[in-house]
């Protein structure tokens, strides 16, 4: 399995809900946060990042642009704070949650940050790495 594959598969994606952060893991349900987006009436979850477009290492200066972008494009859309964290410490990337995006809606956006994946759950759903 290709190094970026695994990296994308081992990241957490850590998520706030009302303060507490919850990590999701590919490939996994995760019954606490289905439950909070099924009570507020959402339908799925959506975690991208704008850093590293392409998989390709930016400096930060060019990440926090990115993610300003990421935040000004996103500003109407309800979301929650998302951090994605390397398996080992090595790196995170800041992001946003976006709720209630169709799997074609987050690829959509995947492809206009230039990202080569995000990770995408549906209320009750296993959390899956969807890309383009």
């Amino acid at each position: 399995m290709p190094s970026l594959v695994i990296a994308y598969r081992t990241t957490r994606y850590r998520v706030w809900i009302g303060g507490q952060p919850y990590d999701l893991r590919c490939e996994q349900r995760h019954p606490a946060v289905s439950a909070w987006l099924r009570a507020n009436h959402h339908t799925s979850l959506t975690c991208i990042t704008a850093w590293n477009p392409g998989s390709r290492l930016q400096s930060r200066r060019r990440n926090q642009r990115a993610a300003a972008r990421l935040t000004w494009q996103t500003r109407s859309h309800p979301r929650l704070p998302h951090l994605g964290l390397a398996q080992r410490g090595s790196w995170q990337e800041e992001g946003w949650a976006l709720l209630s995006l169709t799997r074609h809606q987050a690829l959509a956006l995947a492809r206009r940050f230039h990202q080569r994946a995000v990770l995408w759950m549906v209320v009750g759903g296993v959390a899956r790495i969807v890309g383009r």
